[in-house]
């Protein structure tokens, strides 16, 4: 899904239209609760708080950024998304 964005990014450069992608955490939502998923223990506690995952997530888009790492999304990022980046500049750039 990743490449497919960063390639849909390069095509619509010169449109009015912006790809944003979110790299989300585990997060703790009611996905994980026992009525979703019994086989789980305290699933409900799994994961980045909701209202952090909003909030970082919302800074992010306020600061216009078009990739969004979230918490533990961050360290992947950063560590192979400058060198990805790069490469895809090199060939389709």
């Amino acid at each position: 899904m990743h490449q497919f964005l960063l390639s849909l990014r390069q095509q619509l450069l010169e449109s009015q239209l912006r790809v944003i992608e979110i790299f989300p955490p585990l997060v703790q939502t009611e996905l994980h609760d026992k009525k979703h998923q019994p086989d789980i223990e305290d699933g409900a506690n799994m994961g980045m708080p909701l209202n952090e995952f909003v909030d970082e997530t919302w800074d992010g888009l306020a600061k216009g950024k078009d990739e969004i790492p979230v918490q533990m999304g961050k360290e992947w990022y950063e560590a192979f998304e400058p060198a990805r980046q790069a490469v895809f500049k090199k060939v389709y750039c």
